[in-house]
């Protein structure tokens, strides 16, 4: 993984007004729109004892590749047993192509299980 970051400090709270909180929702949607191939953004914000906002963005790449996996590396990555992969796939809950007779799973897709699986998991609790 690869990190980049940008500071910006020494802007006045009181010069900042209300529309600081205005400006930093704009940028955050603006970053997550294009953040596809980040694996986190960091963006924290301090006032320091002369009134001054102290910013500092850290945007961490995410250095893996899109490439194809088979089920019993798929299964070692998530830590789980073959045959819990394979139900998966049978019942459609992960995307996966064949090349010949030989199952392949691309890691973009299992990023994008995990990601909506979280997702339902939070919206049970």
């Amino acid at each position: 993984m690869q990190s980049q970051s940008n500071s910006v400090s020494g802007q006045p709270v009181a010069n900042m007004g209300a529309s600081l909180l205005e400006r930093i929702t704009e940028i955050t949607q603006l970053l997550t729109t294009v953040s596809k191939q980040w694996e986190r953004l960091e963006l924290k914000i301090n006032v320091n004892n002369r009134g001054e906002i102290e910013a500092d963005i850290s945007i961490v790449l995410n250095a893996d590749k899109d490439e194809a996996m088979t089920t019993k590396e798929l299964a070692d990555y998530l830590k789980v047993d073959e045959k819990s992969i394979q139900a998966l796939l049978k019942k459609g809950a992960l995307k996966s192509f064949k090349v010949g007779r030989f199952v392949r799973i691309m890691r973009s897709d299992v990023k994008e299980f995990i990601r909506l699986s979280s997702c339902r998991s939070m919206d049970e609790a």
